[in-house]
């Protein structure tokens, strides 16, 4: 198809991109236009998640080249070959900037079709900041477009994208909207997510039948480590019916943002309760004054709710040590009561123990 060199702007000093067709193809004038309506979409998609264009001609020798902005990194192919699976938010990170450039896409009518980390820039902006950009617009397509100008450059039945990114209406040669477009981008965030693609096999021809054919297992169950929480995204972005999709990026990007949400605040809020018993307990707190302490379900304890505020505590000396001075402190009649009738025991048994004494004593 052709390929790209880096270069650098005489004008400017500036480092650009060079796409050029392969020599075999100068010929084919199909091919040509289309190459030309790249570099059109180009410079219609202003964006900073775009690669931009800054110019389409030719050389003498019949080179036909687009001068284009140069993006210094890598592919998110080679990216998330190097990195495997992705967290959630890292995925987040990457998903946010694709979606917004898609819907600019979108909104200026215009299809990518062919979506697929290939055709993604990763890297650093000069201020060092990340920077995401789409590219290679080579056989996007012009919804405002009259049929009859569109059918100068495709072919009635003409299959376009690739195989494992494509969406089934792809395959099957229907007529497009931008729900092709959320598909594939629902296709790289499952492979973010997972390291894997939804649907593989060696063969692109099965492949391309079980697109057709098959709806995608839950993500959750086919790679235990992903939450559950993605399962409604995914089944609503790899649906096989173009009305049940996702109508736009953006939709998939706040559903998407819902799900990292949550998973953040799952993960601040279920911190373990410390506990250093041997026995699992949970303490329902049921007033300011009174705690319940139950064993948890399957464990056995024998206990009753205690009043924190004014607890009755017994102590013991120990043993060989001094009598304790008593403090003063009011007590409640009852206590009173209590203690009189203990000083009145302890003289009985004194009195009885004198008199047994005094008649032993003068017998």
């Amino acid at each position: 198809m052709g390929a790209v060199f880096q270069a650098v702007n005489l004008e400017n000093s500036k480092p650009i991109a060079i796409k050029v067709i392969s020599p075999d193809l100068v010929t084919d004038d199909k091919f040509i236009k289309r190459f030309e309506r790249e570099a059109d979409l180009g410079k219609l998609l202003k964006h900073s998640n775009i690669v931009g264009v800054e110019e389409f001609g030719q050389t003498e020798d019949r080179m036909f080249f687009i001068a284009m902005e140069f993006v210094p990194g890598e592919t998110l192919k080679t990216y998330l070959a190097k990195s495997g699976a992705l967290t959630p938010n890292r995925s987040l990170e990457l998903l946010t900037p694709l979606c917004e450039a898609l819907d600019f896409a979108h909104n200026h009518n215009v299809l990518h079709r062919d979506l697929k980390p290939e055709n993604i820039l990763v890297a650093k902006g000069f201020n060092g900041k990340e920077i995401l950009k789409l590219a290679d617009f080579g056989i996007a397509k012009r919804t405002d477009l009259t049929k009859a100008k569109d059918q100068m450059l495709t072919i009635e039945g003409e299959i376009f994208g690739t195989p494992h990114y494509m969406s089934p209406e792809q395959v099957l040669a229907e007529t497009l909207k931008p729900t092709t477009d959320v598909y594939s981008v629902g296709v790289m965030l499952y492979q973010m997510l997972s390291g894997k693609l939804p649907i593989e096999h060696p063969r692109a021809q099965q492949l391309l039948v079980m697109k057709v054919s098959q709806d995608i297992a839950p993500i959750s169950k086919t790679h235990a480590f992903i939450s559950p929480l993605f399962d409604p995204v995914f089944r609503k972005a790899l649906t096989r019916l173009p009305s049940e999709r996702y109508q736009s990026a953006g939709e998939l990007l706040n559903d998407v943002k819902d799900v990292v949400v949550e998973l953040t605040a799952t993960i601040k809020t279920n911190e373990p309760v410390k506990n250093n018993s041997s026995m699992p307990i949970s303490i329902n707190k049921k007033s300011n004054d009174e705690v319940n302490i139950k064993p948890l379900e399957g464990q056995k304890l024998k206990t009753t709710s205690q009043k924190l505020s004014n607890p009755k505590l017994k102590t013991y000396p120990p043993n060989n040590s001094s009598p304790i001075k008593p403090s003063i402190k009011p007590v409640s009649n009852s206590t009173t009561n209590q203690n009189w009738i203990v000083a009145g025991v302890i003289l009985a048994i004194v009195l009885v123990f004198l008199l047994a004494t005094w008649v032993l004593f003068f017998r």
